[in-house]
């Protein structure tokens, strides 16, 4: 099996996990700003300096924002993905990485709900566990909400396996069961996990349990793929050509993990560096 597929989907996860993670804390400091809570951006958290102005109206509008866009933006990258699918280029495993990170967002936060209680200083991570606790709902509520995560887990492993398995180079890696797990072992549970690595060195070194979170989700879904890849699934191949490094790829993780390790983990915002990002008044 061509290694640089796998290098490929190592560097691309890496970065649509990091990408979408900026995107994701982005758009909740950006809604914080509107309401002037004066939010810091950090690489592992999101700061208020406005902690008397929450109220429920904003606790919503700021918590709901971010987990919604994860969704809108998976189902984006995966049309995305269909258009470049028959292509055998980086940005078709790139693009479907997005589309799964993204539903790993989303449903990470609803996994999260029953495991959240409000504080002064609620994280962006996982946004509807802080308007779960703002809204007081019960904990019987909060648990079915997470069952509910976990059934879409398994249904999304279930979509998911025939674009996993479109991934292949060959008619070769897809002819019996056998083979189907072997591929999505190798060219999608490793590069998640040893993404995973690069994720959690590079950004979550004080969120472990929001990282835990999404890994768990990601495992659950990666392991259903490969437990339905031992069906029978008829997967159509327009190319047979071995894919090669992309340095393109490896470029742009390098661009953002310098991203993270400078400018961003200094806090983007009030008070902090890059203000015009969060059009915030930071006057006061």
């Amino acid at each position: 099996m061509n290694s640089s597929l796998t290098i490929n989907s190592i560097v691309s996860f890496a970065t649509a996990f990091l990408m979408l993670h900026f995107l994701n804390e982005y758009s909740t400091a950006l809604a914080a700003s509107y309401f002037g809570l004066k939010p810091i951006m950090y690489v592992h958290s999101i700061k208020y300096s406005a902690y008397d102005m929450w109220t429920p109206y904003n606790v919503k509008r700021v918590f709901l924002i971010s987990g919604i866009m994860n969704l809108v933006l998976g189902v984006i990258f995966f049309r995305l993905f269909l258009r470049v699918k028959e292509k055998n280029k980086w940005y078709r495993v790139f693009f479907l990485w997005c589309s799964v990170v993204g539903l790993i967002m989303f449903l990470g936060k609803l996994l999260s709900v029953p495991f959240y209680e409000f504080k002064p200083d609620p994280p962006g991570h996982i946004a509807f566990g802080v308007v779960a606790a703002y809204k007081y709902l019960g904990l019987a509520v909060k648990w079915v909400i997470a069952g509910f995560s976990m059934l879409l887990m398994i249904a999304s492993g279930l979509f998911f396996t025939y674009q996993f398995l479109r991934n292949a180079e060959s008619k070769d890696q897809l002819k019996k069961g056998e083979f189907r797990r072997n591929f999505i072992f190798k060219i999608i549970l490793i590069p998640y996990l040893i993404g995973m690595a690069v994720v959690a060195a590079t950004n979550f070194p004080n969120n472990l349990k929001t990282l835990m979170i999404y890994f768990f989700v990601g495992l659950v879904i990666i392991f259903s793929s490969m437990m339905f890849s031992s069906r029978t699934i008829k997967v159509l191949l327009h190319k047979d050509e071995p894919q090669k490094l992309s340095f393109l790829a490896v470029g742009v993780l390098c661009v953002l993990i310098l991203l993270y390790l400078t400018f961003y983990s200094k806090g983007i915002g009030c008070k902090g560096y890059f203000e015009f990002l969060l059009c915030c008044n930071c006057t006061g």
